[in-house]
């Protein structure tokens, strides 16, 4: 049997490493390290023994303490539905890291792996089937090889590892590690605990930590008057007078709303285990009446006003249709005549604005021509500033015809007219 002693003979020591004794027990000599011993005889010789004895017991297991590795590779786990190719390979390098360190295997890299696959020609992707792990094996020289796959049933992760002796060819041990609910994270314990299984070490339980308990304090509010509309970090939680458990820590915004009311917003604190109180006093909202429509109503209303240069009189003949008498004066020439409009529909919005479209004829007084008229039609629109006042303005293409002891002269221009009225 291999010990390692050491021994006393007659006064002198000799070392004995590891070696068999032979004839233990016998009165005749003892070899050590294959050297011829004294010969001791009895009582001494029995001490020696008993003592020897002794040695070999206690450090018999020191010449066992270095127990071989096993060689051995892992396959990248086969990444099945509801997990990622990267989530996978993560999950691989740490099984590999595990097995490291359990001093039971002595890995090859996925680095060397891939080289010496590369070397041999030899695809590794696809490889999943016990026949092409097991020549992955005997490529790599190694006598264990590690394989299996994870996968997402339901909320569940199901983790799927194998271990297949090469020589064999046979799988060696097969388990399963379900990690039910579970975020991603939770599988780096459950990759050590399907480690764990099938090289047989204790598991280690997965330790849930409690979520701390929420640090939570009382806000209560109210309002003159009350009945407000409280939203709290923009959620509407209630009416005044109003109060609000576990509310965290921190500070929070309120909003408080009442109609005819003006909203008021505050920042507030919320401290553990204390109540926050607020009073708010809520301002009415300034009155701001609405602009009535003014109607177009024309029918049977005159009115009176200036255009620029001149004045003019006004009959509504119906709500749409006006007629218009009109002088205007300039620094040689005067004209008078009419003007018919027609009225269209007020214009959507808060302005009483009446576009109208109509035509004209002047007739012109010169003292230095013998006379002559201008003709022509018009588009524009009045402005409703009052119930009682119109600001319109237009422009239209007219045909001027004047007369002179010389013959005449026309021409057609552009004219612009602008006039206030004051309608009764």
């Amino acid at each position: 049997m291999p010990i390692l002693c050491k021994w006393y003979q007659e006064g002198e020591y000799n070392n004995c490493t590891c070696h068999t004794i032979l004839r233990l027990f016998s009165n005749r000599a003892i070899e050590c390290n294959g050297k011829p011993g004294s010969r001791v005889r009895g009582a001494k010789m029995k001490k020696t023994l008993y003592l020897l004895l002794g040695l070999f017991i206690l450090f018999s297991f020191n010449c066992y303490a270095d127990e071989p590795k096993t060689t051995a590779a892992v396959m990248d786990l086969e990444a099945k539905e509801g997990v990622s190719q990267g989530v996978a390979e993560i999950l691989s390098d740490s099984l590999r890291s595990y097995l490291v360190n359990t001093n039971k295997f002595t890995l090859v890299t996925r680095e060397n792996m891939e080289q010496v696959l590369k070397e041999q020609n030899f695809q590794l992707s696809g490889c999943t089937s016990q026949e092409c792990i097991v020549q992955v094996g005997q490529l790599l020289g190694v006598r264990k090889m590690f394989a299996g796959s994870i996968g997402k049933v339901g909320a569940t992760y199901v983790i799927n590892l194998k271990i297949i002796d090469i020589e064999s060819g046979k799988i060696e041990k097969a388990v399963t590690e379900q990690c039910a609910k579970c975020e991603e994270d939770a599988l780096l314990t459950s990759i050590t605990n399907i480690a764990n299984k099938i090289i047989e070490i204790k598991p280690i339980p997965l330790v849930v930590s409690k979520p701390p308990v929420p640090k939570v304090g009382l806000y209560e509010v109210i309002t003159i008057p009350d009945g407000a509309d409280v939203y709290l970090d923009g959620e509407l939680k209630g009416k005044t007078p109003l109060s609000i458990k576990d509310l965290p820590v921190g500070i929070h915004k309120a909003k408080i709303s009442k109609e005819g009311y003006k909203d008021v917003e505050s920042q507030f604190m919320i401290y553990e285990g204390k109540t926050t109180s607020k009073r708010h006093s809520l301002e009415k909202k300034e009155e701001i009446k609405p602009v009535e429509p003014i109607e177009k109503k024309f029918q049977g209303r005159f009115g009176l006003g200036l255009n620029w240069p001149g004045v003019q009189i006004r009959y509504g003949l119906t709500n749409s249709l006006m007629i218009e008498g009109i002088y205007q004066w300039g620094s040689q020439n005067n004209s008078t005549g009419g003007r018919m409009y027609w009225f269209f529909n007020k214009i959507p919005g808060n302005v009483s604005i009446f576009p109208y479209i109509g035509g004209a004829y002047l007739w012109v007084m010169s003292p230095v021509l013998l006379g002559g008229y201008i003709t022509g039609s018009f588009g524009g629109a009045e402005l409703r500033v009052a119930k009682n006042i119109g600001l319109g303005g237009d422009i239209g293409l007219y045909y001027v015809n004047m007369w002179s002891t010389l013959g005449s002269i026309s021409d057609y221009g552009l004219i612009y007219n602008v006039g206030l009225t004051y309608y009764f």
